[in-house]
């Protein structure tokens, strides 16, 4: 039997009419060992309640409700009973000492409102962490945002931090700047065999500078699309240190910085320690009926890539030859220094005239121009970030320990902290960030942030209930 079931059978029964309130429940955040552990729970008078605990904190939906609790076979029942007439009902865990140091323990409320269509009504999760140190930062967000956290998390949502939702991100990509360029262009789409690299930057791709997926790539056609079946075309994705700057000098008309583009070395343009990432490799056929409304084709189906925002996006595409195939489709491009084709926005080797070249075993370039391809990106954001405001210790040199994290963790997604140290309040002198708070040893000021990752179109996301920073 589902354990959640049998502990609420006992309110699933006729109770007098109640007015609707959305039911509360606040727990003391952290005691010392040895100490009580206090519970209110806000909800209408004269309702029937429960108070639960449990040792994770799942989540889980159940009874068309979000229960901070993993439902494990410990799960059990703190207290039962009637809301009194000031609207609350108090419980309380009289002694701690043999519980646990650091280990969280999770409670949810449960009320009966015969108003709502569906009766049930859960309180949010809260939680509790024993302890041994008497000094700690605690972190109870009942309100995130009036606490000073800034960042994507979800501030719509009270009473922890919580994960934003996966949110898609479609970008056009036509360049600022750059001059519409209408003859005929070899590009990735050559029946002669064909490999091209292009650089897209971060301002060309619309980044905040936070980790996203790439999830769809498509092209702009230059003119009516033909129907056509290329094979064995690859599609590789890499960041890229190459960031071209096709700034103009007024006085001389040619590019200020004309070697910031790609190398003809196809290898040289791939961020160093990084391989890049077969995001596809099969037959790709363009077929008129996939042209979306807004004029774009798309690519085939990629694997996503995780870009990182802050580095450059590198497109590297292969397409063998093929002499069924009419590659005749063409990609609208713009150039970004009409005066001289560098700094070089693309890099390709090509075959032409019927002298044909092997795209998997060339590995520089015959040719590098200014050319920008007009494509449009889909992106996915997976992760989102929570920051803290600086926060002081009370002591001058504080020995940070291990944080206690109250956690809801979904299959799949993701919770990370990070730290680092300040000798003031603002951080003027932080440390680099790192996932040991050990960084902020023997500094006064500490600040977090938390990263999120989820998972697209899971029912759950993941959140932080309360975080203990103990130090000595």
């Amino acid at each position: 039997m589902n354990p959640i079931r049998s502990v609420l059978s006992c309110l699933l029964v006729p109770c007098a009419a109640l007015v609707a309130q959305t039911p509360e429940l606040r727990a003391t955040p952290y005691v010392l060992r040895g100490d009580a552990v206090d519970f209110v729970l806000f909800a209408p008078p004269g309702a029937a309640s429960l108070l639960l605990f449990d040792v994770t904190g799942g989540p889980a939906l159940l009874y068309r409700e979000t229960w901070y609790l993993g439902l494990t076979p410990l799960l059990g029942v703190l207290d039962a009973g009637v809301v009194g007439s000031g609207g609350f009902r108090t419980s309380r865990i009289t002694n701690t000492a043999t519980a646990p140091i650091g280990v969280p323990l999770y409670f949810q409320g449960v009320a009966i409102d015969w108003t709502r269509a569906f009766p049930l009504q859960a309180t949010d999760g809260e939680s509790c962490v024993v302890g041994a140190s008497r000094t700690a930062l605690v972190e109870d967000y009942l309100d995130p945002v009036a606490m000073g956290l800034t960042g994507s998390f979800d501030r719509s949502v009270r009473g922890r931090v919580q994960a934003s939702p996966a949110r898609t991100r479609t970008h056009d990509a036509p360049p600022v700047g750059g001059l519409y360029y209408w003859l005929p262009l070899l590009g990735p789409l050559n029946r002669d065999g064909v490999r091209t690299q292009s650089v897209y930057r971060t301002a060309d791709l619309g980044s905040t500078g936070e980790p996203e997926l790439l999830v769809a790539i498509r092209w702009h056609p230059e003119r009516p699309v033909t129907p056509d079946v290329l094979h064995n075309v690859a599609i590789d994705l890499s960041h890229s240190h190459v960031v071209p700057d096709y700034r103009i000098d007024p006085l001389t008309a040619w590019p200020r910085f004309p070697a910031s583009g790609l190398a003809t070395t196809f290898a040289q343009n791939v961020l160093a320690g990084e391989a890049p990432q077969r995001a596809f490799q099969g037959d790709y056929t363009i077929d008129l009926a996939a042209i979306r409304a807004d004029g774009y084709v798309p690519f085939p189906a990629i694997r996503p890539f995780a870009w990182n925002g802050i580095d450059s996006l590198l497109l590297d595409i292969r397409t063998p030859p093929d002499p069924n195939a009419s590659g005749t489709n063409g990609l609208r491009a713009y150039l970004m220094t009409p005066t001289v084709p560098m700094p070089n926005a693309r890099v390709l080797s090509y075959g032409l005239g019927g002298t044909p070249i092997d795209p998997y075993r060339v590995t520089t370039a015959q040719l590098g121009d200014s050319v920008y391809y007009d494509l449009q990106f889909e992106f996915l954001r997976v992760e989102s970030v929570a920051i803290s405001r600086w926060m002081q210790a009370s002591i001058g040199q504080p020995d940070w320990l291990a944080p206690y994290v109250s956690k809801s963790q979904p299959a799949g997604s993701g919770i990370t902290f990070e730290f680092r140290g300040a000798r003031d309040a603002i951080g003027q002198t932080a440390t680099a960030w790192s996932q040991n708070v050990d960084v902020a040893d023997g500094l006064p000021f500490l600040q977090y942030r938390i990263r999120f990752t989820v998972v697209p179109g899971a029912a759950t996301l993941p959140s932080v209930d309360q975080l203990v920073i103990p130090y000595q």
